[in-house]
């Protein structure tokens, strides 16, 4: 996360390879951004894939929960 964003080597990422068909399954760290607006942006620049609007992320300052939060939300995925 950039200030709210994607970094641009990100965006240069997506737009050099092929994720058509692919599931896309978004999760982060901040320090205090958030997902920002990425989740849109990664679906609009993938509209051949699929990609959960419910990303995780979790902020720096809680990594003392972080396993049973990352387990809840793969339990969400089903995975």
């Amino acid at each position: 996360m950039w200030w709210y964003d994607l970094p641009m080597l990100v965006y240069t990422f997506l737009e050099q390879h092929n994720f058509s068909g692919k599931n896309i399954i978004l999760f982060s760290t901040h320090g205090g951004n958030r997902l920002g607006e990425t989740v849109g942006a990664i679906t609009e620049k993938l509209p051949d894939s699929t990609v959960p609007s419910n990303a995780f992320t979790i902020s720096r300052d809680d990594m003392g929960d972080a396993e049973a939060e990352v387990g809840k939300w793969l339990d969400s995925l089903g995975v």
